[in-house]
């Protein structure tokens, strides 16, 4: 549940960038100037970055359908691609 909050989450700021032009106005500013280093990398490279970001939301979403998630009292069994990862909930 948490994973497919944190993709609509995503989907929702990646909406936000697309349709809103002056997007990097309205955020807070950034003190430190970390957000103008990357924003600026970004521009630079987009021809190579959208590529990545765009590989990257697609294993994402792929990704989703390989979690299988199985109940056994008060232990969860999440089966990922074969593997048995034992998690508390």
């Amino acid at each position: 549940m948490l994973f497919i909050v944190l993709i609509i989450v995503e989907i929702g700021v990646a909406a936000f960038i697309f349709f809103k032009p002056n997007w990097n106005e309205v955020i807070a500013k950034d003190q430190s100037g970390t957000f103008q280093s990357i924003y600026h990398f970004l521009d630079e490279y987009w021809e190579i970055n959208r590529w990545f970001v765009l590989a990257a939301f697609i294993l994402q979403v792929k990704g989703y359908k390989y979690i299988e998630h199985y109940t056994n009292s008060d232990t969860s069994y999440y089966y990922v691609m074969g593997e048995i990862h034992l998690l508390q909930e």
